[in-house]
Order: structure tokens, then C-alpha cells, then sequence
């Protein structure tokens, strides 16, 4: 995109595929402003060598700017910027999340690949027969409650700043009466770990926003637990334990096994 977008604009870029580090700070030279991902951390060494190179100016390719010090970039003479996102896609995904969590999307598609049409373990759930627990109801939070009013359901909220007309409580009391809980807050060093291994015991969780490991969720070990039927952290939805299927073989058995519940059927 760059090297498309670069002759129209009059700009030459310099570009390279390893990370910004003190080794390749000779790229920048000559340079008032750099493009870097969110893969890895930029270090206050690499930022004050920037700076010492003439760079005034980082956009960061992501939501988020936890990789970079921005107050130490700033003390040095560096303005940092992320991109802009839509709440509206984000919360569209967040439903789609949900809609495969309850009703376990995930096994029925891996089973109807195999011609595995049993329905005793996939019956799945109906959203307007559900509370939903929204934490954090900033423009995505909103967005996402503005989409289940549609489907009928009990929608619960939780938020410092209350700022919609939905039903909010403590944190503790909406993971009690929820059954799907969604998250929608930044990552500070408050929310680190906002949901741990006692608060994940009688929930399933959704998560749509932007996801740091081991940051806004317990890491995935400890989703783990019997009561966790799905979780869905921005790119995925994955069954446990209840749902175990979904991450299994429909069938080990072998090519030719027959399934019991359909004569007929076949089972890769």
C-alpha cells in the first residue's frame, strides 16, 4: 500500500520488514515521520535514538499504543498516533461472536463437513433468552447494545462513566446474572486482568475487543473450566469443555465409521 500510495503523494518511503530497533535507526535519517506495527515493544533507547535522528512523528498501524511509551516519546520530542477504527465493525463482530458461541457455530460447521448431522450435541441457545453483560459501553460498547436490542434479550451494563440508558451494575453482580459477558475496554493497569480465574467460573465470555495476551483476560489456560462454554477474543471463537467438540475430531473412528444416529451417514 505504501509503495502504491507513495508517488501520488510525493512522498519516497523507506521500507523494511524488520522491526524498529537501535540496529536499523540509520533508515530513518533524513525522515520526520515513521510507520511502525504493534508486534513489538519499541524501547525508550529506540525512541531517543529516533529522536536524535530527526523523527518527530510515529503512526502506529494499530488501536492500541502499549508497545510504546508515549509520555517518554513525547519528553523526547515525539508525537504518537494510532489509527482511526470503526466502532460500527467491531461491534459487528462482537455479535457475530456471540451468535457462534451459543449456538456453537464452530462443531456444527466441523461436523456438517463430514457429513456428521447429529443435533443431541450442538442444540445451541437463543439470544433473546439470555442476559448479556456489556463491560465497558464507550462507542464500541454502545454499538454492540444498539445490535442486541434487536434480538430481545435482558442486556446488563458495567462502566465507571455510565453514559447509556441500560441497566448498570458492580462488576461482581453482572458476572453473577449474565450469560454471555462482553468486553469492551482499554487496556490499563486497571482492566489488567479484569477477568481472572474466580470470575470466570459462571460465564461464558466474549471478548471483541483489542486483545493482548494475558492483559484484559486471564491467559487461555485458565478459561479453561467446566462452566466456560465459549470464548471469542477478536479473531476466534473456541469451545471448552461442555463444548470440547468443537475442538476435536467429530470422529475418531476412521474414514468409513457410520454414525449411530443416522444409518446412512458416513463420518470422515
Amino acid at each position: 500500500m505504501f509503495r502504491e500510495m507513495a508517488p501520488g503523494l510525493g512522498v519516497l518511503p523507506t521500507i523494511t520488514e524488520a522491526a524498529v530497533s537501535e540496529a536499523n535507526i540509520g533508515l530513518a535519517l533524513g525522515n520526520r515521520c515513521i510507520s511502525i506495527g504493534h508486534k513489538t515493544q519499541v524501547t525508550n533507547s529506540t525512541l531517543l535514538a529516533l529522536s536524535e535522528a530527526g523523527v518527530t512523528y510515529i503512526s502506529t498501524r494499530s488501536v492500541g499504543y502499549n508497545h510504546v511509551d508515549v509520555n517518554y516519546a513525547e519528553s523526547v520530542g515525539i508525537a504518537v498516533e494510532t489509527v482511526a477504527y470503526s466502532p460500527d465493525s467491531v461491534a459487528d463482530y462482537t455479535l457475530m461472536l456471540m451468535l457462534m458461541a451459543v449456538r456453537h457455530a464452530k462443531s456444527v460447521i466441523r461436523r456438517a463437513e463430514v457429513h456428521d448431522y447429529r443435533l443431541n450435541d450442538v442444540l445451541g441457545k437463543e439470544l433473546r433468552d439470555l442476559t448479556i453483560g456489556v463491560i465497558g459501553t464507550g462507542r464500541i460498547g454502545a454499538a454492540v447494545m444498539d445490535r442486541l436490542r434487536g434480538f430481545g434479550c435482558r442486556m446488563l451494563a458495567h462502566d465507571k462513566r455510565p453514559r447509556t440508558g441500560a441497566e448498570y451494575l458492580p462488576l461482581d453482580e453482572l458476572l453473577q446474572q449474565s450469560d454471555v459477558v462482553t468486553l469492551h475496554t482499554p487496556l490499563t493497569a486497571e482492566t489488567h486482568h479484569l477477568l481472572d480465574t474466580g470470575t470466570i467460573e459462571q460465564m461464558v465470555c466474549i471478548s471483541g475487543q483489542r486483545r493482548v495476551e494475558g492483559h484484559d483476560v486471564a491467559p487461555p489456560q485458565q478459561l479453561a473450566k467446566p462452566n466456560v462454554v465459549g470464548r471469542g477474543l477478536g479473531t476466534t471463537v473456541m469451545g471448552q469443555d461442555s463444548a470440547a467438540k468443537a475442538l476435536q475430531p467429530v470422529d475418531d473412528r476412521g474414514a468409513d465409521a457410520t454414525c449411530p444416529d443416522h444409518p446412512n451417514g458416513q463420518v470422515a
